[in-house]
């Protein structure tokens, strides 16, 4: 009888263990890495000083140009801004604008894809209006040319 209390209560115990209880489901939401570069000389237009944090504001084109806060950094001798759209899914749509000068409006469109422990928010969509722009498929950061 106590083996079979024994049997019954292991497996009951094996029956409730989570399979990803070994598994830590830590995911950041995506990062869009934006550079600045002039169409012509091919220069970061932030790492040479034409243009300044102070310089720049982000507004969300689907809430009435709300301010969209973003991080301003150096990484590798190259000035980025790091753009953080969240984590929920839908799409999000963005002004970037230097001074009173529309520079570009960015769209992306997040997604959440779901694994047996761990879901994560993804983008499956990119474009940038107003301006062209290239992935730097080594970096991941996309270089926006400006006029």
């Amino acid at each position: 009888m106590k083996k079979l209390i024994l049997s019954l209560v292991l497996l009951v115990s094996i029956a409730s263990c989570d399979d990803c209880g070994d598994i830590a489901c830590v995911t950041s939401p995506p990062v869009f890495y934006l550079e600045l570069i002039d169409k012509v000389s091919g220069e970061n237009l932030l790492t040479n000083g034409t243009y300044s944090e102070n310089d720049i504001s982000i507004t969300n084109l689907e809430e009435q140009g709300k301010e969209v806060e973003f991080v301003f950094e150096e990484e590798d001798g190259v000035n980025l801004i790091y753009l953080y759209p969240g984590s929920e899914p839908g799409s999000v749509a963005y002004n970037l604008t230097i001074g009173s000068e529309s520079i570009f409006n960015l769209f992306a469109t997040l997604e959440i894809r779901k694994s047996d422990c761990c879901n994560t928010t993804v983008t499956t969509e990119f474009s940038i209006e107003n301006a062209e722009y290239e992935r730097d498929e080594n970096t991941g950061n996309y270089k926006i040319f400006v006029d």
